[in-house]
């Protein structure tokens, strides 16, 4: 049995939905995160504030790699997703809005760089929402349970949420 799998039973069973729906809702939220990193790249992504500001381009165009082109590249793309969301654009808040552009980026960029079909992206996607799931159920949220926590929260913003978020999330994906 594939790592997938499991994760497609429980949907049909839990959340009773068809496969066939599933598997259109994960190919539509890929699209869009697809679209997200094309439009951050191609369009003008200037925000009213003026504190986005087109970066994603600045970082895909800039003539030396930091690490290397592929991570350049990379970073361009999660910069860009963002970007879009920034400028009211629209994106796939997955995990979150905050973190909406990492996943896109990472399986832009995976997919390009291995020759993945869609459909192996959307299996891995399918993985990361599963372990998200079981670390959900078996993490104690204090905004739910209001036991203390040393989670670091500015404005309103769980940072250690946020990165849990993000990395139970890609690295599932990337693995798979």
């Amino acid at each position: 049995m594939a790592l997938f799998e499991p994760v497609v039973q429980y949907e049909v069973t839990q959340k009773e939905r068809t496969e066939e729906v599933i598997w259109l809702g994960l190919d539509r939220a890929y699209q869009v995160m697809k679209e997200a990193v094309k439009t951050g790249l191609t369009e003008d992504m200037t925000s009213r504030s003026g504190m986005v500001n087109n970066g994603a381009k600045k970082v895909y165009n800039y003539p030396k790699p930091v690490l290397s082109k592929e991570f350049q590249v990379l970073i361009s793309r999660a910069l860009a997703a963002k970007e879009v969301n920034s400028c009211m654009g629209r994106v796939v808040a997955a995990p979150t809005a905050g973190a909406s552009g990492i996943l896109p980026g990472v399986m832009v960029t995976l997919q390009e760089l291995h020759d993945l079909p869609d459909r192996k992206i959307m299996e891995g996607l399918l993985v990361g929402a599963g372990i998200a799931r079981i670390m959900e159920k078996r993490t104690i949220r204090p905004h739910v349970n209001p036991i203390p926590s040393s989670i670091i929260d500015i404005d309103g913003c769980r940072l250690i949420d946020e990165l849990l978020d993000i990395g139970k999330c890609t690295i599932p994906v990337v693995l798979e």
